[in-house]
């Protein structure tokens, strides 16, 4: 205080207020703002939509591990006939 008051930012009456007690409520729901909710919302729709597009990868996954092994099958074949 006695650094404010020499810069002359601290006013008396400043100094002679004491701080407001504040009365807590039980709990109260925070509102929630429009750009919240508009966020909220895209975002769960990009998480259904890296869900789905994960689900058609490992699909497409399985499918050429299957490829694959068909034709490790087939070399191997090839080579036992050389």
């Amino acid at each position: 205080m006695r650094k404010a008051e020499l810069l002359g930012v601290a006013s008396p009456r400043v100094q002679s207020q004491a701080p407001p007690t504040t009365v807590r409520k039980s709990y109260v729901a925070p509102a929630l703002s429009v750009e919240f909710a508009a966020y909220y919302e895209q975002r769960t729709g990009r998480i259904e939509n890296v869900k789905k597009q994960n689900a058609e990868c490992e699909k497409k996954n399985k499918t050429l591990q299957d490829q694959q092994k068909g034709l490790d099958n087939n070399i191997t074949q090839v080579c036992l006939i050389l």
